[in-house]
């Protein structure tokens, strides 16, 4: 049964999770009660189909339908699957945990990590939930963090290792999200869900944003060991364009900053 355009409803996002392509977002229309709650009946809304509720939708929400089309499963079909194999076949071959086909993964992460992150800068202030395990779209809603988190790196240099490890502040207050269940839902800029609160972030860099991978090894661990025989490269390779981007906190060793005028050079040849 479809929902009805006649009878009172409200357009949700919900956050589902795919076995293959990581956490996708969806757009849903839900019939409402006699009392104004949302029930049970609800429809996926598409570009197809959107016109027909354009009197509960904005100019917004039809920007972000057809966004969203974009990272549905049949669009990653039609547009890397060549060999037009059927969809289950071609998602076990793509990502194989042994022969899976690693460019294709990657062409396809990379689609996706361009889509995600308009979708979620757009989505503001509307009704986002994480979808119930019985489909239901509007199943526990997510709470926008409206003001950006910021991320410390903290290194403390011990005589046989440094330990490396980020914290995450939002309004002076630090967040707990290691072991806490948290999501990255992209990574580049990184939008991170810790319970029911879904932050962004600001860097001290200008034109940086904060790069997710640098937070996913952190999400159930504490810290990463970094031993004494590796540490030269490791602080020459890692540490010194992170301190160029990121707010980093040393324990054991001094970090200079140097501010130097450029002089030009002009070579004949």
């Amino acid at each position: 049964m479809k929902v009805s355009p006649e009878e009172p409803f409200q357009i949700v996002y919900s956050l589902l999770e795919h076995e293959f392509l990581g956490y996708l977002i969806e757009a849903f229309v839900v019939q409402r009660n006699a009392k104004g709650e949302l029930t049970l009946l609800n429809q996926t809304l598409s570009p197809q189909n959107a016109e027909e509720f354009s009197e509960g939708l904005d100019a917004l929400d039809f920007e972000l339908i057809q966004l969203i089309e974009g990272i549905q499963q049949d669009t990653i079909l039609k547009r890397f699957n060549t060999r037009k194999l059927p969809t289950i076949d071609f998602f076990l071959k793509i990502y194989d945990s042994q022969k899976g086909d690693k460019l294709l993964q990657e062409a396809i992460c990379g689609y996706l990590e361009n889509i995600k992150p308009r979708i979620l800068e757009r989505l503001g202030q509307k009704p986002l939930y994480i979808m119930g395990k019985d489909g239901n779209p509007a199943w526990m809603p997510i709470a926008w963090v409206t003001e950006p988190a910021r991320v410390h790196f903290h290194f403390v240099r011990n005589p046989d290792s440094t330990h490396y490890f980020p914290i995450i502040r939002h309004n002076n207050e630090r967040v707990e999200f290691q072991f806490k269940n948290a999501l990255l839902l992209c990574d580049e800029p990184a939008w991170l869900l810790v319970g029911q609160c879904l932050y962004h972030f600001v860097s001290n860099a200008v034109n940086v944003t904060v790069d997710g991978k640098k937070l996913r090894p952190f999400l159930n661990k504490n810290h990463i060991v970094v031993p004494r025989k590796v540490e030269d490269e490791y602080y020459r390779r890692f540490v010194v364009p992170l301190i160029a981007s990121y707010e980093v906190f040393a324990k054991g060793f001094e970090i200079r900053a140097e501010s130097l005028a450029p002089v030009p050079v002009l070579t004949l040849s």
